[in-house]
C-alpha cells in the first residue's frame, strides 16, 4: 500500500470529476424536469 503524491493527485482528480459530473447532472435534471412540469417518472415527490 504505497501512496505516491502523483497517485493521490490522479485519485483526487477522478473523484472530483465524478462528483462534478453527478452534481451537474442533477442540476440539469432539476432545470429541465423540475420546472418544466411534465418530466420523467419519479420526478415528483422528492426535492
Amino acid at each position: 500500500m504505497i501512496f505516491h503524491p502523483f497517485g493521490l493527485f490522479v485519485f483526487a482528480i477522478l473523484v472530483g470529476g465524478v462528483a462534478l459530473f453527478v452534481v451537474m447532472s442533477v442540476e440539469l435534471y432539476k432545470m429541465f424536469c423540475g420546472s418544466g412540469g411534465a418530466g420523467l417518472p419519479g420526478d415528483h415527490g422528492n426535492d
